[in-house]
């Protein structure tokens, strides 16, 4: 791409790429980096302490979410409580619409002392039978970004006394494995992509992609969101899921899925980080029609099938 032998490319960004590849051309040389998705850091309900709200929204209000963009991490911007991504924002709640997550350390120690931990004079908190509060986040080592925000995560949660760790793995399958049966206990991942919030909602939250711990879930349910962890509130996620999927009403079925979000905020079942892109980079020396944020048709990475060959119908040759 630099050399100008390519015309378009989907690869991980960092700022320094910018005086590379956009400032050698600015006329032609882009990027479009579409909020396809939310990061979430994952909590395997299946392991105490993590069925526990309290510990959950201890955890959630302990990471300072505006810290977690820059460097190579620059483009993922804070989430909204709901873990909808700024493109779908008509069918977020009008009390959610502006909704962000509180960093407050003193609100994290008063939800851990509320569920019964103490903490002690190293700093960290423990519970009623001495044992630290303490779980290690898996990551792939080579995913930077990822692992950059994994750490400053792991700090923000020392300073409020949780004894957190991260776990960066060599390879992806190791890291697959684990979060696809369960053998870990926080993750940050990914949630699957959609026209609509129902899709990653239902890949999440479905208790029919759930299962005990050595069982392979389905879609991105890697946190066991199911009646075994959540009772009543898993039933009636399903019953939303079935709501929205059995109508064609779209007032049916934005009810249905605001209903979600407010287990979502409530709940905690995952914790929404930031919004996850999907990477564009491409020249307008030679082709035009590339989708942007004035003409936002279709994203854009050549990796995302099938959109790309709508890209490419969408192509003109440059005059």
């Amino acid at each position: 791409m630099i050399q100008g032998k390519y015309d378009w490319m989907g690869t991980g960004w960092t700022p320094a790429f910018d005086q590379q590849f956009k400032s050698k051309d600015p006329q032609h040389n882009k990027t479009w980096f579409f909020p396809s998705n939310t990061v979430m850091l994952y909590l395997n309900l299946y392991k105490a302490p993590f069925n526990n709200l309290l510990v959950r929204e201890a955890i959630s209000a302990a990471i300072n979410r505006d810290n977690l963009p820059q460097g190579v991490a620059l483009y993922a911007k804070p989430a909204n409580p709901t873990g909808i991504i700024p493109a779908r924002k008509d069918w977020i709640a009008p009390e959610y619409q502006n909704a962000t997550f509180q960093y407050s350390v003193s609100q994290a120690q008063a939800y851990l002392k509320q569920a019964g931990y103490t903490q002690h004079s190293d700093g960290y908190f423990y519970d009623s039978s001495g044992k630290v509060l303490g779980f290690s986040i898996i990551v792939p080592s080579s995913w930077s970004d990822w692992a950059q925000d994994v750490q400053f995560i792991v700090n923000d949660l020392n300073k409020a006394g949780i004894k957190a760790t991260m776990n960066g793995v060599a390879d992806a399958n190791t890291y697959f494995s684990a979060i696809y049966g369960g053998n870990y206990e926080a993750a940050i991942s990914w949630t699957d992509k959609g026209p609509t919030p129902y899709y990653p909602y239902r890949d999440m939250l479905s208790s029919s992609n759930s299962g005990p711990i050595g069982k392979s879930v389905s879609g991105s349910n890697f946190e066991r969101w199911d009646t075994h962890t959540a009772g009543a509130l898993a039933t009636q996620v399903d019953q939303l899921l079935k709501q929205y999927m059995t109508s064609t009403d779209p007032n049916v079925q934005k009810q249905a899925i605001q209903g979600i979000e407010k287990i979502m905020v409530e709940q905690l079942p995952a914790i929404p980080l930031t919004v996850n892109v999907d990477w564009d980079e491409y020249t307008t020396k030679h082709w035009t029609g590339w989708p942007d944020d004035s003409n936002p048709y279709d994203v854009g990475p050549p990796y995302q099938l099938p959109d790309a060959a709508n890209v490419i119908l969408h192509l003109k040759p440059a005059s």
